[in-house]
Parts: C-alpha cells; structure tokens; sequence
C-alpha cells in the first residue's frame, strides 16, 4: 500500500509549530525554536499522524513510527534551510529590525497597526 504523507503533512505539523513557538517563549533562543520544530514536527507529529492514518485514511499497515523517519527528513531540511535564512538576516541587520518593529507594535502605511 502507498503512504500518502501529503494529507498528514499538515496535522503533523501543529505539534512542530506549537513545540517551537513555545521553547522560544520560554527560552527566547532562535534555536530552542528550531529544536521544537524538529522534534514537534519529526518525532511527535509523526506519533500523532499513526491513528489518522488508521482511521482517516484506512491504512491498516501503519505502524506507530512509520511516519516519524520521513517528517523528521523533511523537517530537519527545512530548519537547517531557515537557519541559514535566519543568519543571513540576523547579519544583515533584518532580523533585529523586523523583531524591534513587532515588539514596538508597528504600522503600517496608511496607520494600520500589524
């Protein structure tokens, strides 16, 4: 049976999302929040994705981690990607400037507020 991880893709990775957003909360380190991702999106997401896949989508061949192997592939690639973007941005001045305008609470043209 093929395994469509298209439709699992999205459930899979909230728990990434929401593991990230809350390490940097807590710790306020871009790379607490790229080790949320992996480990929300790799390890946990895929843990979630296996009673979807039974129930949702009829695949009875899944086993617990079968879709832990393939997310945390595509989400260590993708958080080694975003940290090289982040360290771009971050030398070049961006970064800090993008940060201070969303703690200021910027506006946009016009005076709508972000």
């Amino acid at each position: 049976m093929k395994i469509n991880i298209r439709k699992l893709a999205f459930p899979g990775s909230m728990a990434g999302a929401l593991l990230g957003a809350l390490l940097y909360r807590i710790n306020g380190k871009i790379w607490a929040a790229i080790a949320g991702e992996i480990v929300g999106t790799g390890i946990l997401g895929g843990i979630l994705c296996y009673p979807m896949a039974i129930l949702l989508m009829g695949n009875q061949e899944a086993a617990i981690f079968t879709y832990v192997v393939p997310f945390l592939i595509s989400t260590t690639g993708g958080c080694i990607l975003a940290a090289i973007l982040l360290g771009i941005l971050c030398k070049s001045g961006v970064f800090c400037y993008l940060k201070s305008a969303v703690e200021e609470g910027a506006h946009l043209p016009g005076g709508k507020s972000l």
